[in-house]
């Protein structure tokens, strides 16, 4: 798992969401342990801005960007930005395929029974 400041600050700000906390049972507390756990299990980078040129929404721009900085082969996402003709010619060039959680999961499935 790849990560920068930027996405867990992101992360930390959508789980403050009234909803989600509700819905969830989030505390203050429960919410930092849940970013500290992440920081632990992920490789968290500080990227370049390069890819704020190819795609509109800053949150998306340091996804995009974090992936380019770690050199990841996917980005698992249902955002829209992310499947226009420039952020896919973008990510090809750089080897990275754009998939949906399903699309993932059938991958990894596929790749479990291969070994």
């Amino acid at each position: 798992m790849i990560l920068s400041a930027a996405i867990l600050e992101e992360v930390a700000r959508v789980l403050d969401y009234p909803r989600l906390r509700q819905l969830h049972k989030l505390s203050d507390e429960k919410i930092g342990q849940f970013i500290a756990a992440l920081q632990r299990q992920a490789l968290v980078l500080a990227p370049s801005a390069e890819a704020a040129l190819v795609i509109g929404d800053p949150d998306d721009a340091a996804v995009l960007a974090t992936a380019v900085a770690g050199q990841a082969n996917v980005i698992c996402t249902l955002d829209r930005h992310f499947y226009t003709d420039a952020v896919q010619e973008y990510c090809s060039k750089r080897m990275i395929e754009i998939m949906d959680d399903v699309q993932l999961l059938a991958r990894l499935r596929k790749m479990e029974e291969e070994l």
